[in-house]
Order: structure tokens, then C-alpha cells, then sequence
């Protein structure tokens, strides 16, 4: 439920109206005089490119009862066909561009609002001129023809059938509980299988003429730009848009006030866990002036607060819930909620023992309030995170700012500078006491609107479930406990008690044409780092050596398949996990090392002034493992309750399937199970972890970021070149997986509801690893995903989305694997299978046209300008060269191989690889529990 109901927050929270005002200076503001909105902003990241939305302020809570469905029905026809671009000619002309379909231009409907989202290089005046042509066609020139209309059904009835699920079908029976006669709970903006189905069309061309005005528009367009030019375009486009006469009044739905306490207990045979939520439902909130503003800040803490508890709770043995949290904020433009939630296990009683659990902190905090030492952590963590944003100001993301001001165009949510919200969260936070921060917490549960709901998997064990009377009183259940102030324990130690002997830098190399430099430490260590500009407030680390589970034994694996979790669990040092949140609170640091099947190594991050911090937890990682049952038992708990219903879900199964199935049944690949969670041992994990990190001088360490070479050669000395190690080489031990031979066929018929998943694998050791072969078949794949979607989603209207992706294998023998999965219709299922099998042996015969070849050019290039300034990017490249024992100047030649792809190479791709004698389909379909 937690799942369900925080994404909803996120998916739902409302709109609430305009604010005329901007605080943060860099935005340029205006009014066209039909009413249009419009928000520009100069933004440096990423250099060459511009954001631009389309914000429109109705959703699917303005629909009428026979258009339940049709705001979102009327976002997918933006795609399909307009006045200045015919079905088809929209999407190639931005792909041309290298506009991938999806994270780059793309749209979504809720409740309240419909936002068209478009991001596109600007080194084409032309093209960006264009793009404003493209937003303009979408307010006012959809096309929306009879063909187009039905050939699009197919697509939605696909999306809607995707979406379908255990949480789906409890939350349409959630909705009317929490908001009881309320048109939001009758307004989903899938909407409703009768309308897809049956609807005129003239209904939704009637929603598009009485919705789609220009007073309820706005346009956001931030990046690589010049104001004026980008003012004379939108009024060039956007001025001859015209109101309708008499057009609807935009009608703000409240939810109807419920001054009673409601309960409801759910049941789903898919469902896998256990969850049981408190909601407290409030009028909506502004956040429109500096003052709500830092009150919002100040919640925020609270929240943090609560969670902090909740979670530290989570890691005892015998804790009453997995794990628990609150939320206070928004759910939909009605109304905010306070909510507590705690997901338990599977076992009796245990949902009215987690209730009454979060109930009991509930009322511990309200009794004894917050310790100074939680509200001055809760301070240092929000403060660096705002301090964080200030000092990115001049490196966010443009699609960050567009989000920003499409909440301000369409609910008037103040927008501040990060200089300005640092400025009042400095001068605001620290006037935080306890006492306030307790006055907040009372606020929100001084409220008769309460909803208590629980949710269990459906099962015929004579087990009873909690009864509506029993998760009422649960409101009622910490009021005679005899209660104690939460003991606010802190670890009184330094990371590091002794501070080791620094090493040396013994050799050192420099790479110009990348910019990286390789430094060998006198453990055997190496150190490659790239010092960068692209964030101000960013440094990541990679470390990576050879070794990882392949050396447990088979009779150590059972016990040790989880070492890296288990030490993650434990702590390290004399910390506890709850000791390094405390002790860490207001740095930027973070720290995950990971033990696979032929290396071990981690991965971390930092903020330039916490550099050290990391460092010294690195070391703390590389050189002391933790015994704590508590926690160990706790994670199996955890572990136990995941699995224990999984055979409940019919896409866990299938997934299982497919994974055992594919590895040919080896047992290191075989899918976790309850037996396996009672074989893990604590102590044999951390023995086998510190094994695996027992000598750093097999490890290589990639650092970059905004540090430079004077900052980190003291820091490296200091605690990587003093760890333990040597520079005898490691010899390298692999995994050996097969795939199975010649065809396979398997098909799981489990599941409620009518939709049915595919999955297609063509497996080969026809494959010599290398830069070259392994682009040619990427380049292959982006034709394939355009093609796909053309055939199967837009022609076929047969699935919502198909996805295509390689699986390429260097160590021990080279292998290549592509795989194309799809959900469908059950009935549909030989029929698309067969035409993906046309168009693959139409790939592999018949060279596509140069348009196709364009399109993936354009991706390519346009996708390599923007990673070369992400950390990111180089955090993953350069590990996975140097791994492979690969040249990294080979991405110097990036321009020429993307050159070199013509329909040939295309078609020859696809011919290595569709032509193998090993495929694979597997099949999920709906009804009684199979493999066949």
C-alpha cells in the first residue's frame, strides 16, 4: 500500500491555481492577451539544447461521465497527427533531430493537468522555430480524424491493460473511502474500459474545443536561449490561439467534508504483502508566500524526524512492522493528508500489531516530543541539501527548472532561487525547537477525517483479518500505554580511532586526450581520476578487483550469496547503521560496495567538502565488518516476508521462470527462496566479505568530479594507499552460465487479469568482443526499437510499449543475447509474436531506408554531447574499459564509427544475430497456474 498510495501523491498531487509573481529573478514572465502564459529562463545545462512544455490546466477531473478516459485519449492524439504535421511526420521529424521517443519527448494527463514535454537541440534556429510550431499544433490544431481515433484505441486499451494489477484493482476500491463522494474518486484519468471502448469521437473533439484554451495554457521553455527571440516565438505561434464563447467554467471539485472516522480492510489473491495505512485528510495548502513556504520546510523536518525513528525500529529482531513511514504534503489539488504506513509480515495479528505500533510513536512523540539532537540533525540534513542546490545553481539540469515552473504556471507554488531558499532555510530551520516541531505533529492529527485502511493477500486459511471495528480502535490503542521518551542514543566515537600511516604514489601517467590521470599506490592500488567541471558539488568513486562469490565454494554459497548485503545491514566498525546516519547527518556522502560473481568493489559519492569523510569510510569498509544479530535477523524477516506470497504474483513467477530457465537451471543464478533465506549465516557473510576486500592492491579506484589533483593526492595517501594489500596480481575466476540450445518454448498461464507478457531471446557465441561489434549491434537495436514501435504499438495498436535490448557477455566466452519483450492481449499473442518475427527476418534481408539510418545517427550524436558532460557517464565507461582491457581512447573515434552506419551494416547486424539457431519464447498468459 505504501507503494500505491506515495506514488499516487506523487502521480496525483493537485494544481491550485496561479500565482502572478516570480521571486527567483533568472525567469522572464508574461501574459499573452488571449490569456497564454508564458515562462522563460536562460540555463547553461545541458549547453546546446532547450526545454520546452506545453502545460495545459485540465485533466480528467473536468471530464463528463461518458468521457471518462478521453484527456489522456486526447494526449496520445498529439502524436498522431496535426494540422501542421500528418500522423507519423511529428514523431521523425523531431527523431531526425536525435529526439528519443520517451525521455525526450513525451506527455502525461492526471487529475488536473496535461503537460507536453519536448527537449531538442537549438543549433538550428530553424528547428527550434519548428518545435514552437510543434507546442502551438498541440494547444489548438490536433487533428483528431475518425482513423486516427480508432487506430489509437488499440494503444490505450494496451496502456490501460498494462497498468492492471492487484494495487490497481485495490486502489479503485481505496479511492472512494478516502475521499467519500468525491469526483476523484470517480475521475482516474485512465478512465473507464466502457468509455475507451464505446465513446463518439465527436465527444472528444468536444472536450479539445471546450478545454484547450489559451487562458488555461502556459509555456515553459528553459535552456540554451536568448529571451526576446524566445518571446517573438511564442507570440509569433501562440497569439492567434482564441477562447471559446461560452466555454465551461474551470470548476475547482473539493473533496465534500467527512467528519467521521472510516476503516476498510482489502483483499487481492495476487497481492504479495501486507500493508496497513492512517490517513488524517486536510484542506489543500498554498504554497504561494515565503511563510508557507518555510512552514512546508519546517513539516519537512518533522517527517524526517518520524521517519528516522521509524526506521531505526525497522532494524530490531523483533520489530512490529518491515518497515514504516509518513508522509504530509499534497495528494490531490483538494487536499493534503498526513499518513502514517507500516508494511508487515504475513502472519495473524500482525496488521493490528503494526497499527497499533505506529500508533504508539505516534503518540510518543506527541507526549514527549523530539530530542534537540534529532531536530538538530534533521536541520543539518536539510540545510545541506539546500545548500547542495545553491551551489549547483549554474549547473541544474533544465528539465529540473521547466518542472519547477510548470508547478508555479498551473498551482502558483512559490519559486525561489536555490540562493534564496537557502537564505530563509538558514535564517528559518534553526528557530525550529521541539516544542514547535511537536505543534506541527498535533496539527495534523487534530483532525475527525481520519481513514484506517488494511490490505493482505486473499487466502482461504480460516486466518481472520482484521474486522472495520478493530482498525478503528487502532486510532484509539496507544491511549493507556504506558509510554517512555525515545532514547536519542548517539555513538561518542570518530570514524577512524587510529589514524593509519599513509603510502605513496609510486608511479603516475597522464592521458591529455581524456583528461584522466593513473596513479599506482605502493599498496598496488591504482587511482584513475578525472577532474571535472560539470558539477560544483560532486565527486564520484568506482573501485572494482578481481575475485567476487565465483571463490565461495558450493557448500560456502548457501550461507554467503548475500555477503555484501548482510555487511551493508551490520554496520562497520562499532557503528551501527542507525550510528552512521547520526554521525553522517548534514555531510553528502554515500557509500555502496557490491560483491558480484568475478569482482567485488563499490560504489560512492561525495560532496567535494565531505571528500574526506568518504574517504575515511572507505577505509572504515576495506578494513572492519560488523557482527550485529539484531539486524542480521531483522533483514531475514524482511526477506522472508518478500518471498513468502511471491508465487502469488503472476509477473514474480514468470520472471522467475524466465531467469532459471535462461541460465540452463545453474544453481549461483537460481531465484531466492524461503530455504535459502534460513541457510544465510551472518558471521560466515562478513568472514567472505573481508575476504573479498582483504587486499586493495588488486583494486582499482575511479575518482571524478570537482576535485583537483593538490586536494586529492594527501586524501588518497592518507586511506587508500594505507590499506591493506599487495601488488601480486589476482588471477582471474568467471561464472560460467549457459544459455539453453536450439528452440525453447514455455508459457505460464497464472493471472486474474487478461494481459499476457512476451518474451523473445536470441542467444549466440557467434560474437568477437570489441568495440566495433559491440556498436554495430547497439546501432541494429535503436533501428529495431523505432521499428517495433512503429509496427507493433502504432500500426498493430497490439501493445503500449515495446522494448528491445542486447545482453552481451565478455568473460569467460563472448556471447550476445537480444531480447524484445512486450504485454499484449492473450488473444493476440501467436499473432504478434508472428510479426515480430517478420520484422526481424525483414531487418536481416532487406537494408532499411536511410530515414531509419538518420534517426539513429542523430540519437547517437546527440546522446554522446550531453554524456560527456555527466560524471556519470565517465564513472561508467572507464571502469567498464578498464575491466575489459579496452583502449578509452577508442571514445575519442565515437564521430567515426556513427559515420560508418549505413542500412548495410544495419541489415548485417540484425542477420548475425536473428539468424542463431537459439531462441528462446517465453509466454505469460491469464488463468490456472501451468508451465508448460
Amino acid at each position: 500500500m505504501k507503494r500505491l498510495l506515495l506514488a499516487g501523491v506523487l502521480l496525483l498531487c493537485g494544481l491550485r491555481g496561479w500565482a502572478s509573481s516570480l521571486k527567483d529573478p533568472s525567469w522572464t514572465s508574461g501574459q499573452l492577451e488571449n490569456g497564454l502564459r508564458y515562462f522563460i529562463r536562460p540555463n547553461a545545462e545541458p549547453k546546446g539544447r532547450i526545454e520546452l512544455r506545453l502545460a495545459v490546466n485540465v485533466g480528467s477531473i473536468q471530464e463528463e461521465d461518458d468521457q471518462q478516459g478521453l484527456a489522456h485519449y486526447l494526449e496520445h492524439m498529439a502524436f498522431n497527427g496535426t494540422t501542421n504535421f500528418e500522423k507519423d511526420a511529428l514523431v521523425a521529424f523531431l527523431e531526425s533531430l536525435g529526439v528519443a521517443f520517451g525521455p525526450e519527448l513525451n506527455a502525461y494527463t492526471s487529475f488536473d493537468e496535461t503537460v507536453y514535454m519536448l527537449r531538442l537541440p537549438t543549433d538550428d534556429p530553424a528547428v527550434v522555430d519548428k518545435a514552437f510550431l510543434v507546442l502551438a499544433d498541440w494547444a489548438g490544431e490536433i487533428s483528431n480524424t475518425d482513423e486516427a481515433l480508432e487506430t489509437e484505441r488499440g494503444v490505450i486499451l494496451e496502456e490501460r491493460r498494462v497498468r492492471r494489477g492487484a494495487e490497481t484493482r485495490i486502489r479503485d476500491q481505496q479511492y472512494p473511502l478516502i475521499f467519500p463522494n468525491s469526483r476523484y474518486a470517480e475521475r482516474l484519468p485512465i478512465g473507464t474500459l466502457e468509455v475507451i471502448e464505446n465513446f463518439e469521437f465527436d465527444r472528444l473533439r468536444e472536450y479539445y474545443r471546450d478545454w484547450y484554451r489559451p487562458e488555461l495554457m502556459s509555456i515553459v521553455a528553459v535552456g540554451d536561449l536568448d529571451v526576446e527571440e524566445t518571446r517573438k516565438r511564442i507570440e509569433t505561434h501562440f497569439n492567434a490561439l482564441e477562447n471559446q464563447t461560452n466555454a465551461p467554467e474551470r470548476v475547482e471539485y473539493p473533496h465534500p467534508a467527512a467528519n467521521e472516522e472510516r476503516a476498510g480492510m482489502f483483499t487481492d489473491p495476487e497481492l504479495t504483502g501486507s500493508d496497513i495505512v492512517m490517513i488524517w485528510n486536510h484542506p489543500p495548502e498554498r504554497i504561494e508566500t515565503e511563510e508557507a513556504y518555510i512552514t512546508l520546510q519546517k513539516e519537512k523536518l518533522v517527517v524526517d524526524m518520524l521517519n528516522q525513528r521509524f526506521q531505526e525500529i525497522s532494524l530490531q529482531a523483533e520489530a512490529p512492522f518491515l518497515g514504516a513511514g509518513c508522509y504530509a504534503g499534497g495528494f490531490t489539488r483538494a487536499g493534503n493528508v498526513f499518513l502514517l504506513q507500516a508494511g508487515v509480515a504475513d502472519e495473524p495479528g500482525a496488521l493490528l500489531e503494526g497499527g497499533r505500533a505506529l500508533m504508539i510513536e505516534l503518540a510518543r512523540a506527541k507526549q514527549f516530543g523530539f530530542t534537540e539532537g534529532e531536530v538538530q540533525r534533521a536541520v543539518a540534513r536539510s540545510l545541506r541539501a539546500a545548500e547542495a542546490r545553491a551551489l549547483e545553481k549554474d549547473k541544474t539540469d533544465s528539465g529540473q527548472l521547466a518542472r519547477r515552473l510548470v508547478r508555479h504556471s498551473l498551482q502558483g507554488e512559490l519559486v525561489l532561487s536555490p540562493e534564496q531558499s537557502l537564505d530563509l532555510m538558514r535564517e528559518s530551520l534553526p528557530t525550529l525547537t521541539a516544542e514547535k516541531a511537536l505543534a506541527i505533529l498535533t496539527r495534523w492529527v487534530d483532525t475527525p477525517n481520519v481513514v484506517v485502511m488494511a490490505e493482505a493477500p486473499e487466502k482461504d486459511d480460516g486466518v481472520p483479518l482484521p474486522t472495520e471495528p478493530e482498525l478503528l480502535s487502532l486510532l484509539s490503542s496507544a491511549q493507556d500505554q504506558e509510554l517512555t521518551p525515545y532514547e536519542d542514543a548517539l555513538a561518542d566515537a570518530p570514524l577512524i580511532a587510529a589514524i593509519p600511516e599513509p603510502g605513496q604514489i609510486v608511479s603516475r601517467e597522464t592521458n591529455e586526450a581524456l583528461g584522466l590521470s593513473t596513479w599506482v599506490l605502493s599498496n598496488g592500488a591504482r587511482i584513475i581520476y578525472k577532474s571535472t567541471d560539470f558539477k560544483q558539488d560532486e565527486v564520484l568513486i568506482s573501485a572494482w578487483g578481481p575475485g567476487g562469490s565465483v571463490q565461495a565454494s558450493a557448500e560456502e554459497w548457501p550461507g554467503i550469496r548475500m555477503a555484501d548485503a548482510v555487511a551493508a545491514e551490520t554496520g562497520m566498525g562499532p557503528f551501527s547503521v542507525t550510528d552512521l546516519g547520526k554521525l553522517l547527518s548534514g555531510k553528502k556522502v554515500n557509500l555502496e560496495p557490491y560483491i558480484q560473481a568475478d569482482q567485488q568493489g563499490f560504489r560512492a559519492m561525495a560532496s567535494p567538502s565531505d571528500l574526506e569523510t568518504l574517504m575515511k569510510l572507505i577505509h572504515l569498509r576495506f578494513t572492519t565488518v560488523r557482527a550485529d544479530e539484531e539486524a542480521f535477523l531483522a533483514m531475514q524477516k524482511r526477506l522472508r516476508a518478500s518471498l513468502q506470497n511471491k508465487e502469488a504474483d503472476p509477473k514474480a513467477v514468470f520472471n522467475d521462470l524466465f531467469t532459471e530457465e535462461m541460465s540452463n537451471h545453474h544453481p549461483r543464478i537460481r531465484p531466492m527462496t524461503l530455504a535459502d533465506v534460513d541457510q544465510l549465516d551472518m558471521q560466515a557473510s562478513l568472514d567472505f566479505f573481508q575476504r573479498c576486500f582483504a587486499n586493495a592492491g588488486v583494486m582499482t579506484f575511479f575518482i571524478v568530479g570537482n576535485v583537483e589533483e593538490e586536494t586529492l593526492e594527501p586524501l588518497a595517501t592518507q586511506w587508500l594507499a594505507s590499506l591493506p594489500g599487495s601488488p601480486a596480481e589476482q588471477e582471474r575466476s568467471y561464472l560460467d552460465t549457459d544459455f539453453p540450445r536450439f528452440e525453447l518454448s514455455r508459457t505460464l498461464r497464472q493471472g486474474v487479469e487478461p494481459i499476457s507478457e512476451v518474451r523473445m531471446v536470441w542467444s549466440s557465441e557467434d560474437f568477437e568482443w570489441s568495440y566495433a561489434s559491440r556498436h554495430a549491434l547497439q546501432s541494429m537495436m535503436g533501428a529495431l526499437r523505432n521499428r517495433l514501435r512503429e509496427e507493433i504499438r502504432e500500426e498493430e495498436g497490439g501493445s503500449y510499449h515495446v522494448s528491445a535490448f542486447p545482453m552481451l557477455r565478455h568473460y569467460p566466452t563472448p556471447r550476445k543475447q537480444v531480447m524484445i519483450r512486450f504485454g499484449c492481449d492473450p488473444e493476440r499473442v501467436e499473432e504478434l509474436i508472428a510479426r515480430v518475427q517478420s520484422l526481424v527476418e525483414e531487418m536481416s534481408t532487406t537494408p532499411l531506408d536511410e530515414s531509419y539510418i538518420e534517426i539513429v545517427q542523430q540519437t547517437q550524436l546527440r546522446r554522446r554531447e550531453t554524456d560527456l558532460r555527466e560524471n556519470s557517464f565517465w564513472e561508467f565507461v572507464i571502469p567498464f574499459y578498464d575491466w575489459h582491457g579496452e583502449d578509452p581512447e577508442i571514445l575519442l573515434e565515437f564521430d567515426q564509427y556513427v559515420e560508418g552506419i549505413t542500412p548495410e551494416s544495419i541489415r548485417q547486424a540484425a542477420a548475425d544475430i536473428f539468424g542463431t539457431e537459439h531462441t528462446a519464447i517465453f509466454t505469460l498468459r491469464p488463468g490456472e497456474e501451468s508451465n508448460e
